[in-house]
């Protein structure tokens, strides 16, 4: 069935040649990037697995499927996760390597960071599901672009950027500064405000020349276009019905509602006075401590990365109350 005009998927992308000319911009050199001058071929077939690297622990190499392609860029899912850590890599990427090539390098292939089973059960777990792939073939893995020796991008050029926030989306960008002597320069997605700016290696697989996504097959999202929202879709455990105690959040978090499970629930439930013995809307810690005895509350496991290291699920829980100013 032919398209018509209206239909055109043209219509949704990113027109450059006139976006440049509206900013009065120029787009950075080609030169510039990390990135092959044409496109590489993406030759991987969904559900084919490979190795690459824990984005979240930089020096193991485990089992990866590809969930997903779109031109040159794979989504991977680490075997042994959910979808909450899917990551995107192009085809000539170094993070990615066809199975069989860490054994070769007298390595070991590990389980992923947050391994759901216990980890002890790896091997079991690599028998039963992993070890007959089927895995991509080495023909699939397209050799590295060269790098450039040094920074070569200036403030107000413009460029195609990941969208760190959004891994799946690629958006266009401007150079927002270039740091003297830094390896590093500081990006902002057009359309979005200064809050979104981020910096990112001269040398960083997650950007491109203008162009080069359509050319590679890739959708650029238009500026100012919808975005998904950065709520998170995990589902929270509910609270019991049986349970009312409202405890009191930080008043920063404007999410909150201080409406009770049972509130929720109802709606026809009537607004009243409350009596002597409800005039207490939350528990006070100290109140908590001295009723111990008399009332248990539930236990919340927090997991919280307070130094910055990527501990993940993974985190030490004596290290964290050492580290806190608290008292535990």
């Amino acid at each position: 069935m032919s398209l018509t005009p209206d239909a055109s998927p043209e219509d949704d992308e990113h027109d450059w040649d006139s976006y440049l000319i509206e900013t009065n911009s120029e787009a950075a050199p080609a030169c510039n990037f990390k990135q092959s001058l044409i496109p590489p071929k993406n030759e991987f077939n969904i559900g084919e697995k490979l190795e690459t690297i824990d984005p979240r622990n930089q020096d193991s190499w485990c089992i990866g499927t590809v969930v997903d392609k779109e031109g040159a860029r794979l989504r991977i899912r680490l075997d042994g996760t959910d979808d909450r850590n899917d990551f995107w890599r192009l085809v000539d990427s170094a993070d990615i390597r066809y199975y069989g090539t860490t054994e070769k390098l007298r390595g070991q292939i590990v389980p992923p960071l947050g391994f759901q089973q216990n980890s002890t059960r790896w091997a079991k777990y690599f028998e039963k599901n992993l070890k007959n792939g089927p895995f991509a073939p080495e023909s699939c893995f397209k050799s590295r672009p060269k790098q450039p020796e040094r920074n070569l991008f200036k403030k107000g050029q413009k460029l195609e950027a990941v969208d760190p926030k959004h891994p799946q989306l690629i958006c266009p960008a401007t150079v927002n500064n270039v740091i003297p002597g830094d390896y590093r320069i500081v990006l902002s997605l057009d359309g979005l405000s200064s809050s979104n700016n981020f910096k990112v290696d001269y040398s960083s697989r997650d950007i491109f020349p203008v162009g080069w996504c359509k050319s590679a097959g890739i959708h650029i999202a238009k500026v100012g276009g919808h975005l998904p929202s950065r709520t998170s879709n995990k589902i929270l455990p509910t609270t019991p019905n049986k349970q009312k105690t409202i405890i009191s959040p930080s008043s920063n978090d404007s999410s909150y509602s201080s409406t009770t499970t049972d509130e929720k629930n109802n709606n026809s439930v009537s607004k009243r006075k409350p009596t002597k013995k409800e005039r207490k809307s939350s528990i006070d810690y100290d109140d908590v401590q001295l009723n111990n005895n008399k009332k248990k509350y539930p236990i919340v496991t927090v997991y919280w990365n307070y130094t910055s290291d990527n501990g993940g699920m993974l985190l030490n829980p004596q290290k964290f109350q050492s580290l806190m100013p608290s008292t535990f």
